[in-house]
């Protein structure tokens, strides 16, 4: 994240493509940075809020306008937080239901999975039956 630095690991595996999507992956990136904003700004507000009031006098005009810019973005970022929330919950339900990404990384294999089975069947290797444990 650019404005705190912090790395956050995607949660799931990427590999099984069933139970992924590039929209589930952008919209948890999304709610994630999110998060990361609004614990930013809240933390920015106390502090500045603190050292206003510890010593009123010497809060500057900068740090008064970065007060009331960052307080009039923290309601925004929340607002933006709940609908990222909802549709990435919504997107969860969908993929469960159907996941048009995986069917289509899935038609984009076929080919090559019956190239590859028309290759062995050439070369006249024939898979043996693997033994039960």
């Amino acid at each position: 994240h650019p404005m705190t630095d912090q790395l956050v690991p995607y949660p799931h595996s990427l590999e099984d493509h069933k139970n992924v999507s590039p929209e589930l992956v952008l919209l948890w990136a999304r709610r994630t940075v999110l998060y990361l904003e609004t614990e930013q700004f809240e933390a920015e507000i106390k502090d500045l809020e603190e050292k206003k009031a510890a010593d009123a006098g010497a809060f500057t005009e900068e740090q008064e306008s970065r007060l009331k810019q960052v307080k009039e973005i923290l309601p925004a970022a929340e607002e933006e937080k709940k609908v990222v929330i909802e549709k990435h919950a919504e997107m969860e339900k969908l993929i469960a239901e159907k996941n048009e990404f995986s069917e289509a990384v899935d038609k984009l294999q076929e080919p090559a999975a019956e190239a590859a089975k028309d290759a062995k069947a050439d070369s006249g290797i024939v898979e043996q039956p693997k033994a039960e444990s």
